[in-house]
């Protein structure tokens, strides 16, 4: 008898789990809260349209993040990354690129795969003169002679099925206005 109510007993209860907060928003979707958790993932890209084979099998972790609402009532999610190699990492924590902040109109996550959801974003890098970058083709350094300026626009469209949130990723990049490159796989989140 101990036992049990040493586990099961309502101070047990309060002593284990001691924040107790009621969630009086809307679900994201089933099983989800208002806010949910990313608690991993990734992003496997498997066609583009620029010809590098290094491209067409990168792939990108998803170490944490968090998906809610804003005050427009709109789904926003927030994704922390990790490149495949370091120097990528690198650069992308000095360039703001480790973490993503993606929206989506729509009221909740979809679990039908006719009517998936969509989250979206757009951002735009400066790549200054003497950035050091890692060149896919030969896979050594190259010092930027000038500033390379890039656009992209992303998009994450997918279903949500148990604690799986999961579906096709678009990457469109510009390259100083002038050099288009698409990028186009798979992606999985888990959320909790």
């Amino acid at each position: 008898m101990g036992i049990l109510f040493n586990l099961l007993s309502p101070e047990a209860v309060l002593r284990d789990h001691p924040a107790q907060v009621i969630d009086i928003y809307p679900p994201l979707g089933p099983g989800l809260r208002s806010i949910a958790r990313i608690t991993g993932g990734h992003i496997y890209y498997e066609k583009s349209t620029f010809p590098m084979p290094a491209l067409e099998a990168l792939q990108i972790s998803i170490t944490s993040g968090a998906v809610e609402r804003d005050s427009e009532n709109r789904m926003v999610a927030f994704l922390e990354s990790r490149a495949p190699t370091r120097s990528f990492q690198e650069l992308n924590e000095r360039l703001g690129l480790a973490t993503v902040e993606l929206v989506s109109n729509d009221v909740n996550i979809s679990t039908d795969r006719t009517r998936p959801t969509s989250f979206t974003c757009s951002k735009t890098v400066i790549f200054p003169a003497g950035e050091e970058l890692l060149d896919m083709n030969t896979w050594e350094m190259v010092r930027l002679p000038g500033n390379m300026l890039i656009s992209v626009s992303a998009s994450a469209t997918g279903v949500l099925e148990e604690n799986k949130f999961y579906g096709t990723v678009l990457n469109n990049m510009v390259i100083n206005n002038a050099y288009p490159i698409t990028l186009e796989g798979q992606f999985c989140l888990y959320v909790t």
